[in-house]
């Protein structure tokens, strides 16, 4: 089975940051797409980190909280894009 995505910290600091983001930009994120779709495409891992995490989800049947991840993931997703669209310059995939 794959590693769930509560026990990736990639996932569970991007949850962690979501809600001080939230409050820190007013509850409004802007995105650079551009940047955001070069990661997409120039660092597989962040779209197939997305992929495996909700495969996990999806194989989990004995939790009957998972489907609480989905939303979570999503939440995960912005800030992972936030952190994206900020930065300076390309140094490589985004941990």
């Amino acid at each position: 089975m794959n590693r769930q995505w509560y026990d990736d910290p990639y996932w569970t600091k991007a949850l962690d940051a979501y809600h001080p983001l939230k409050r820190r930009v007013g509850g409004l994120l802007a995105l650079d797409l551009e940047k955001v779709e070069a990661a997409i495409y120039e660092d597989p891992s962040f779209a197939f980190r997305l992929q495996a995490a909700m495969a996990a989800i999806d194989q989990d049947v004995d939790n009957p909280d998972r489907l609480r991840g989905v939303p979570r993931l999503i939440m995960a997703t912005l800030v992972h894009m936030q952190k994206i669209s900020t930065a300076k310059a390309s140094k490589g995939p985004i941990a």
